[in-house]
């Protein structure tokens, strides 16, 4: 069974943080800008800029790492977080996706809800960020 690792835009931890899910194998991971969350409060634009520019090069590290990254930027993609979400796992034929817990439960939510309509198993991994 194929897995994949969702990696929130304030879930940049050191790469040693990811679980390898299917035993030594690292899990491609999945990571996208999305207009919705950067629109969801009214943030300066500086802080969106520097958020944006940490996601661009955790990828960058990841990749580094040696993992295997999905990454979309602004615009690369139409539709909801979601919606891009199901066809990258779709397109990997990932049949679970593993994450961080979600500090927002509200976008927790809509992600859970997405997987289980898709027939998609996940599960959430305790964050390094709460002690």
């Amino acid at each position: 069974m194929s897995a994949a690792f969702l990696v929130l835009g304030n879930q940049l931890f050191a790469p040693e943080h990811l679980p390898c899910p299917d035993g030594s194998k690292r899990p491609i991971v999945f990571m996208k800008e999305d207009t919705g969350l950067c629109t969801h409060f009214r943030y300066h634009k500086h802080k969106i800029q520097f958020f944006l520019s940490a996601m661009r090069k955790y990828a960058k590290e990841l990749r580094d790492s040696g993992f295997q990254v999905h990454y979309e930027k602004l615009g690369d993609s139409e539709g909801s977080f979601e919606e891009a979400l199901l066809s990258f796992l779709r397109k990997n034929r990932s049949e679970r996706l593993e994450y961080f817990e979600i500090e927002d439960k509200f976008f927790e939510i809509r992600i859970e809800k997405s997987l289980s309509k898709a027939g998609i198993a996940f599960s959430s991994h305790e964050s390094p960020m709460f002690l």
